[in-house]
């Protein structure tokens, strides 16, 4: 059954960029999950590149491993976007610092392999009054 569903996840997004692509110039995969979490994420990658959408990907880090490195270098991919604030849902406890370091060996790897992949880490101000220790 799990199968079937991945299979149809596959025929759903090849559906859905074969109708979007004439409009739009690039995707972004983020929101209501972290893409690193999507077991066809390679074939979604390579589903994009088929119909040259340029793809961002939006990504807490949280699962970063090497094969998940090796995805966020894929050709398609012209943007990573580290959400930091997301350190604060880390389900592994780890600190601040052991959390940089492990999205810091993504930097490492891309050098001169992929200097043209933007990376963006992204920590958002907090609204006028709302206080965070986080975030100061």
């Amino acid at each position: 059954m799990e199968e079937l569903q991945q299979a149809w996840v596959e025929v759903l997004f090849t559906q859905t960029l074969r109708e979007v692509a004439p409009l739009a110039r690039e995707i972004s995969l983020h929101l209501m999950g972290d893409p690193l979490a999507h077991p066809k994420l390679c074939c979604l990658l390579e589903i994009t590149k088929h119909y040259r959408l340029p793809v961002t990907i939006t990504t807490a880090g949280h699962l970063m491993d090497e094969e998940r490195m090796r995805l966020l270098m894929h050709p398609i991919v012209k943007q990573v976007n580290f959400s930091l604030n997301s350190f604060n849902e880390n389900p592994k406890k780890w600190s601040f610092e052991f959390y940089l370091e492990r999205l810091s060996v993504f930097l490492d790897k891309i050098k001169g392999v992929r200097d043209d992949l933007f990376v963006n880490w992204r920590l958002w101000n907090l609204k006028e009054g709302e206080e965070s220790s986080f975030n100061l």
